[in-house]
């Protein structure tokens, strides 16, 4: 993991920005932008980053303020190395720009990017190693396929346990049903964006259901589609979300973590790469 120091900011500036900035006047965001090699196994439990397909090799490790806890894992962002042509959506980027998939927390206490070395190179030579002040707005992802369940080594017939990988938009809920009655039982997320159901008594019995709540609030449900209760296997969920998202909603991003991207463009950083 890189490490970011930088000069706070005391928290009474903070909170009153807090009280100040909504979604739509802290657009776009500003951020700084550092680059790391090794991008597999990030924080969020996508393993091996795909850089054939979506999302390209093209990641980022976000900041702890962005990265709320694992809500921003798999979300899309676009950054622009120059200056947006307007104060709020719509409006086009002017500069260099890349779309890159949050997969990866950064330990940082402002809400900064570290991106893959192909990313950054998207927007400036990586021998720059920090770029100060980038623009950056949420957009939709680009998976061409649905939603993956994907079970870890923990899964079994008494506790769920899985991440949900390609989906084109954050998620804010998972709910699974399973075969034995028409209960829906919410699934927890801990902070490595792992999903969580545990057994009140009885063995969950296959085929499961899913039903997927974005954080737009479009539900999707997608129904037996999980076929065994096996450890470390993938089903596809045969569905997909799709709308467009252009500025932060729910509680991803609340006034306080917008006041926090809008503070961090004063904030001068000094980067310790990554071991390379």
């Amino acid at each position: 993991m890189s490490e970011i120091r930088s000069l706070a900011l005391p928290l009474a500036c903070v909170l009153v920005l807090a009280s100040q900035v909504t979604n739509a006047q802290s657009f776009p965001f500003t951020a700084h932008a550092t680059w790391y090699e090794g991008i597999d196994g990030g924080n969020c439990s996508f393993g091996t980053i795909d850089t054939v397909g979506v999302p390209f090799g093209l990641i980022a490790a976000v900041g702890t303020p962005l990265y709320a806890d694992s809500a921003a894992c798999g979300r899309f962002i676009e950054i622009d190395a120059g200056a947006a042509t307007c104060p709020g959506p719509p409006c086009g980027f002017t500069g260099n720009r890349v779309v890159v998939m949050i997969s990866d927390q950064l330990f940082s206490t402002q809400p900064d990017l570290d991106l893959s070395e192909a990313a950054f190179g998207e927007l400036a030579a990586p021998a720059a190693g920090l770029l100060q002040n980038v623009h950056w707005r949420f957009v939709t992802g680009s998976h061409a396929g649905n939603i993956q369940f994907v079970s870890t080594s923990g899964m079994n017939p008494w506790f769920l346990h899985f991440v949900l990988h390609d989906h084109n938009l954050g998620i804010a809920q998972v709910e699974v049903r399973d075969a034995s009655g028409p209960t829906w039982r919410a699934a927890t997320r801990d902070s490595a964006n792992q999903w969580a159901v545990a057994s009140t008594g009885n063995a969950f019995v296959a085929p499961l259901s899913v039903r997927v709540t974005d954080i737009d609030g479009g539900v999707l449900t997608s129904t037996d589609a999980v076929g065994s209760l096996a450890s470390n296997a993938t089903h596809d969920l045969g569905v997909q979300t799709t709308t467009p998202v252009l500025v932060p909603s729910g509680s991803l991003v609340g006034p306080l973590a917008a006041a926090l991207l809008t503070a961090a463009g004063s904030v001068v950083l000094w980067r310790r790469g990554r071991a390379r």
